[in-house]
């Protein structure tokens, strides 16, 4: 039995991107959003990598390939309906698991080992990643009690004018302790709507054992994509964390504000990166290139030592 599997849950139709691409292959630099979180979840831990998707799957599957599980969730009844789906899949598999959206592209992997650190040494029943965030809506918000213990996730939908000032929200990322977890989630009661949600698991875990919290290291990484808008907010935060990240180990990009470089391009030491500049795709950079300004490279291998200029 592993120490940890994963869940990532992927079956929501993601109606407000207004599109007939599943939500969560739409792309953020270049890269479809769960991957992103798929390869987060890779690099955090070593065990089983399931993701719940609807029947029509094809193309999720597609993208993802052979290397992780799959369960289909038939009827869509909330996120805990979906969580339940892998039972069968997980119950002998794992001792904990760690379950997020597919359509979170920000999480670092450091923030999900950390969440995961907290859970095994809190001895916790389950462990939420919780930020603050001003305004806070449209989140669910964090209630704690005089002692500050966690007891309670409420939507903000159903949240009174004093829950809706707090600042406190859930994040969205969990870690459940298994043998807690099953049993629990097959007594879950639906909410108004029948459906079965997460928060409202954690609210049982508040009241039969330890809920432990953890923030991100980002506020950010928390932020899931349910429109263009933040399809947008998320495409501007990953292209300052990847600039941000080879500048860092060594190349010089002359202006960030122009330059853009997709998720999957690796670029070598001492390169310098000329306003108007893109690089896409799987595109490969050698060391000691120049490229731009105003160049635009998909998909292609640059070798040492070469220029570039307005391609």
């Amino acid at each position: 039995m592993s120490e940890w599997a994963a869940v990532v849950l992927a079956a929501g139709k993601g109606t407000r991107m207004k599109s007939s691409i599943p939500k969560v292959l739409h792309k953020v630099c270049g890269k479809e959003m769960v991957r992103h979180v798929a390869d987060a979840v890779r690099e955090a831990q070593s065990g089983p990598l399931v993701v719940v998707v609807p029947p029509d799957s094809g193309e999720v599957r597609q993208c993802l390939g052979d290397s992780l599980e799959y369960v289909e969730q038939a009827d869509p009844k909330g996120t805990g309906h979906a969580l339940l789906q892998t039972e069968t899949l997980l119950r002998h598999r794992a001792a904990h698991l760690l379950v997020l959206y597919g359509d979170t592209p920000l999480i670092q992997p450091s923030t999900l080992m950390r969440l995961m650190e907290r859970h095994l040494d809190g001895g916790a029943v389950a462990t939420l990643l919780t930020t603050r965030q001003i305004p806070a809506s449209g989140l669910g918000r964090i209630v704690r009690d005089s002692s500050g213990r966690l007891v309670d996730v409420v939507e903000e939908a159903d949240a009174s004018e004093t829950q809706r000032a707090i600042a406190e929200v859930n994040g969205g990322f969990y870690g459940f302790r298994a043998d807690w977890l099953w049993p629990a989630l097959r007594e879950l009661a639906p909410s108004a709507s029948g459906e079965y949600y997460l928060t409202s698991l954690v609210r049982v875990a508040a009241r039969e054992g330890v809920v432990e919290t953890v923030g991100p290291e980002e506020a950010l990484e928390v932020m899931g994509v349910n429109d263009r808008v933040q399809l947008s907010e998320a495409e501007r935060a990953m292209r300052e964390r990847i600039l941000r990240r080879w500048m860092l180990a060594g190349v010089t990009i002359t202006d960030p504000s122009t330059t853009y470089i997709d998720a999957d391009v690796s670029v070598g030491r001492d390169t310098t990166v000329h306003p108007n500049t893109t690089l896409g795709g799987s595109t490969q950079v050698g060391e000691r290139c120049v490229l731009g300004p105003g160049s635009m490279v998909y998909d292609s291998v640059v070798g040492d030592e070469c220029k570039v200029v307005a391609s």
